[in-house]
């Protein structure tokens, strides 16, 4: 929550484009943070893997358990979500993400 009271959330969209049992993945995930402190950090981590600088959304190849595990590292409190679930290619359901189930 801001000084003034109002609550704001702190959110990020990242794509992940990785290799997952010689099948290639590609979705985008939705990273919430509960504060500018963690937001920093995580930051931090993302540079470690790669541009945050390009584009509106930056590719990692980052599978999508180690972006949880390594963001749970970071704050329990962060909570990481697939980005618009059912567009028809790069989410959870898309037809190029190649995820065939949840």
């Amino acid at each position: 929550m801001l000084d003034n009271g109002f609550p704001f959330i702190l959110q990020t969209e990242i794509s992940s484009i990785y290799t997952d049992n010689s099948k290639g993945r590609k979705i985008h995930n939705v990273i919430l943070a509960p504060n500018f402190d963690v937001v920093d950090q995580i930051t931090e981590f993302l540079k470690s893997k790669g541009r945050v600088d390009y584009d509106g959304r930056p590719i990692f190849k980052l599978p999508c358990p180690e972006l949880v595990e390594e963001m749970r590292k970071i704050n329990e409190d962060i909570e990481i979500i697939p980005a618009h679930i059912w567009t028809p290619w790069f989410s959870l359901f898309g037809s190029m993400s190649g995820f065939n189930s949840v």
